[in-house]
């Protein structure tokens, strides 16, 4: 009775929207009767943060590699210059440790977790 009423007082080009929008809550509430369409929005949140998580993770990893790429490449220039290797071809002279690039990485995700909340 109250839900009539309430559509009434809309003007008439609004009514079908209210409808559809009612029924596509009782429709969240079926699946979700505690948190309905708010907690269908809420997990889309999580999963958009969690792709742009990856996403960061990923460009960061690309352009650490192009860097890497770039100095290669810089290395075998001037060696190709100069007749002198500029580091030693021994490969483990040559190891990255990733882990640090993905620490910082987490912790900027943290930080950006931390402001998302509210919590600044």
């Amino acid at each position: 009775m109250i839900v009539l009423m309430l559509m009434q007082q809309l003007p008439e080009e609004r009514r079908s929207e209210a409808a559809e929008s009612m029924v596509l809550e009782a429709r969240s509430r079926v699946r979700d009767p505690v948190y309905g369409s708010v907690g269908t929005i809420t997990q889309l949140r999580q999963q958009i943060m969690e792709a742009e998580y990856e996403l960061a993770k990923t460009q960061g990893l690309i352009a650490l590699l192009s860097h890497a790429q770039n100095l290669h490449e810089q290395q075998q220039k001037f060696e190709a210059e100069n007749k002198l290797p500029l580091i030693s071809q021994n490969q483990d002279n040559l190891h990255f440790d990733h882990s640090l690039l993905l620490n910082d990485l987490n912790q900027q995700q943290q930080s950006k977790n931390y402001i998302s909340w509210g919590f600044e």
